[in-house]
Order: structure tokens, then C-alpha cells, then sequence
């Protein structure tokens, strides 16, 4: 019971009036979910490697037909898709790559 009472409040938060932003998936169906693409730097042995790291955490149920290189839009910028992590909570966090 909680977890389904969980499940159905994620919708508070993967809201389009908060965070959340639309994601369109592959074949055009639309979703929600909050994108993050903060940069990233790396020092590995003194030397800089600089980085972005798009990501998207959507409701697990939305992107659960969602395969690794599919290609979804946020913000009208193309991303494929590298790979799924499902937290277990209703939350799929998916790895983003605009190449």
C-alpha cells in the first residue's frame, strides 16, 4: 500500500510547474521528468578533462519500454540514451549522450 500510495505521488514531483520538463521518447509519446546536464570536471593525474553529464530521472513506468540508444528530445536537443538506473522507489534515472 505504501509503495503504490509512493508511486502516485511521484507525480508532485515530476512536475512541469516545478523541475520537470517534457521529454519526448522515441515514436513521439511525451512524457515528464527533471533534466540535469551540469558540467563536470575531471582532474586524473593532475590533468583536466571537462564534461557534461545529461541525465534525466523520469517515473519508471513512463520509460520502462525505453532501450539503451534509443533517442529521446529535451529542449529540443536530441539525446540517446546510455544507460537505465532504476532506483527500486518508481524512479529511473537515464544516462544521456548527444552523440
Amino acid at each position: 500500500m505504501f509503495k503504490d500510495d509512493t508511486i502516485t505521488d511521484l507525480d508532485v514531483f515530476i512536475n512541469t510547474n516545478e523541475f520537470a520538463v517534457e521529454v519526448t521518447l522515441t515514436g513521439g509519446a511525451k512524457i515528464k521528468g527533471i533534466f540535469d546536464d551540469e558540467f563536470r570536471a575531471l582532474n586524473i593525474q593532475d590533468g583536466q578533462i571537462a564534461s557534461s553529464g545529461p541525465q534525466v530521472i523520469c517515473k519508471s513506468a513512463d520509460v520502462a519500454t525505453v532501450g539503451l540508444n534509443a533517442v529521446i528530445t529535451i529542449n529540443a536537443v536530441e539525446y540517446k540514451v546510455k544507460e537505465r538506473q532504476p532506483d527500486g522507489t518508481g524512479l529511473t534515472t537515464l544516462i544521456l549522450s548527444k552523440d
